[in-house]
Formats: structure tokens, C-alpha cells, sequence
């Protein structure tokens, strides 16, 4: 292998590596990463993300109601990290 081929694969490993941490990092970045600590989700049909706070301004535009529960009880209803509450530093 040319030392391109080498350097060209070693920045795609290192960028996948990067991803998924950073990926993996937004679903617990803000307040406490505890699996049991409290989140916020709302109940409608297109809804698909949970919240650290109550008051969030993605929850404004909440069709259903805004259903309190566990971490873990969302990650197992397949929700993902609120952008805004949830942000990299």
C-alpha cells in the first residue's frame, strides 16, 4: 500500500471513530446521564425525540400531551436526544 492509500484509510477510520462517539455522546451530553433521571416527551403521532426540560421550546410544538418519564423508558421507545436540550459543548 502507497502511503496515500494508508493516510486516506486511516482519516476515514478516525472519522467514523469520531462520529460515533459523537453521536453516542448527544443522548446523554446534558445534566445527568443517569438511565433513571426524568425526561420529557411528547405524545403525538409524529413525536420522536425526548427532553431534558419541561419548558423546552421543541416541546412547544407538541400535537399530544407531554408524557414525564425515565430515560430508559424513552431510549426503549426509540426517541433520540433533543438537539436543543442535549447540546455538545
Amino acid at each position: 500500500m502507497t502511503t496515500h492509500v494508508k493516510r486516506s484509510i486511516s482519516f476515514v477510520f478516525l472519522f467514523f471513530v469520531v462520529n460515533m462517539f459523537i453521536t453516542n455522546s448527544k443522548s446523554i451530553t446534558n445534566g445527568s446521564n443517569n438511565i433513571n433521571s426524568v425526561v420529557y416527551v411528547c405524545t403525538g403521532p409524529k413525536a420522536e425525540v425526548y427532553h431534558s426540560r419541561s419548558n423546552c421550546k421543541g416541546l412547544s410544538r407538541c400535537s399530544g400531551t407531554i408524557k414525564k418519564m425515565t430515560l430508559s423508558e424513552a431510549i426503549e421507545k426509540k426517541r433520540r436526544a433533543c438537539k436543543l436540550c442535549y447540546k455538545i459543548k
